[in-house]
């Protein structure tokens, strides 16, 4: 079956070595080899694989094994199957070793939280309605449940025990996770407009109160960033823990904040951009505008002062990448390429290889230890053709 662990033959290590060792000192990049930024295909098969989640070496997504939905890992060590089971998993999302997701669950009746954690497998809830969106940091998992029927409600794992953050009659959406800290938003007590609430490990607070609508919420450790309405455009705010500051005051609608530390980055829809939009960065307290074309740039995501999103080019969408200095284009093809996640310097989306998705990375500093890590040709174990096609692609 497709889940067997795609582990490395520890036989051809030193053959491969040898190899690559050779052919990189031969085309000359004895010197530059550590610097390069190379993307690699992860996988390569026939069934299709969506939406990856990245954190640190570990890599997470969900793959078709011919009958359903599974999650599949690369932790540097090569690809290794997760889940194999007669139900639907999807969304996996991953801080450091751990990931998370929902699936249908063995009943088949509503969807459940699972968490994968030290090689083990374990399911989160247990109940007959729906949970799902789950977030993760560290072995703290957050997600949304609907437990009486009528409207969502928070809930929070702390690694040992399950507690329901909300119980109120209006609907809970969107958590988002840092630490201990998250956020969300719901319609609040008046049922009116949409609220942003923050929980501290101890205590919740419901950040704003007022008569327009707030969402999107994203946090990193005591920061939070939203959209909210002025009463005439959307524009991003962010609550550091004590104050909260609007970072944007134009006359047009400012869109899915992220949020790294305190840098921030989302799109918007300028007028001199009109009809597209573009790209944006609040950082050291100043707004860096990271696009200006013709394109459609948009869902942005961050990590440091690293930016990744998607743009479309008129055709198809393709990655952009802004490494704190320079915006560059990372895909050029005539496929979709989507969902692009960023961890570090470390990038992956998933593409089309011209008959499905597959998953794709691209990253810095590659030395020969990281590319016996990848068994690009998916034969279970490297070999002369890994070594060949991560030449080939540093060639280019």
């Amino acid at each position: 079956m497709r889940g067997q662990e795609r582990r490395q033959a520890a036989s051809t290590h030193f053959v491969t070595v040898a190899v690559v060792c050779f052919a990189i000192i031969a085309n000359g990049f004895s010197a530059a080899f550590a610097a390069e930024r190379i993307t690699l295909q992860v996988t390569s098969n026939a069934l299709g694989d969506s939406r990856p989640s990245i954190s640190g070496g570990t890599i997470a997504w969900s793959g078709h094994d011919g009958s359903d939905w599974e999650i599949f890992m690369n932790d540097g060590t090569g690809i290794t199957q997760v889940t194999d089971n007669s139900f639907n998993d999807f969304d996996p999302i991953v801080s450091g070793g751990t990931i998370v997701w929902y699936g249908q669950g063995p009943g088949g009746t509503d969807s459940e939280i699972f968490m994968y954690h030290g090689g083990t497998v374990t399911q989160l809830t247990d109940n007959s309605y729906d949970d799902v969106a789950p977030r993760v940091s560290g072995n703290n998992v957050v997600w949304k449940g609907n437990p009486d029927g009528n409207d969502s409600e928070i809930f929070f794992y702390d690694g040992v025990s399950t507690v329901q953050l909300t119980n109120n009659a209006y609907d809970d959406l969107g958590p988002e996770i840092s630490g201990d800290n998250i956020t969300w938003y719901g319609t609040g007590p008046d049922g009116s407009d949409g609220e942003i609430f923050a929980y501290d490990g101890v205590t919740i607070s419901q950040l704003t109160d007022n008569s327009t609508y707030e969402g999107q919420p994203q946090i990193s450790g005591d920061n939070i960033v939203w959209s909210q309405s002025d009463g005439v455009d959307e524009e991003i705010y962010l609550y550091d823990g004590s104050t909260i500051t609007q970072v944007t005051d134009n006359t047009y609608d400012d869109n899915s904040p992220r949020i790294s530390g305190g840098n921030i980055t989302w799109f918007a829809y300028p007028p001199d951009a009109d009809p597209t939009n573009e790209v944006f960065l609040y950082r050291d307290s100043s707004i860096i505008r990271l696009t200006n074309n013709a394109d459609y740039d948009e869902d942005p995501v961050i990590s440091g002062e690293n930016v990744v999103w998607l743009r479309h080019d008129g055709n198809d969408y393709e990655i952009v990448y802004y490494d704190g200095s320079t915006v560059t284009q990372l895909t050029d093809n005539t496929t979709d390429d989507e969902y692009p996640q960023i961890s570090g310097a470390d990038i992956v989306w998933s593409g089309s290889d011209g008959s499905d998705s597959e998953i794709y990375a691209s990253r810095m500093m590659f030395t020969v230890s990281d590319i016996l890590k990848w068994d690009i040709d998916q034969d279970n174990k490297v070999s002369l053709p890994d070594a060949i096609n991560v030449l080939q692609v540093l060639s280019q």
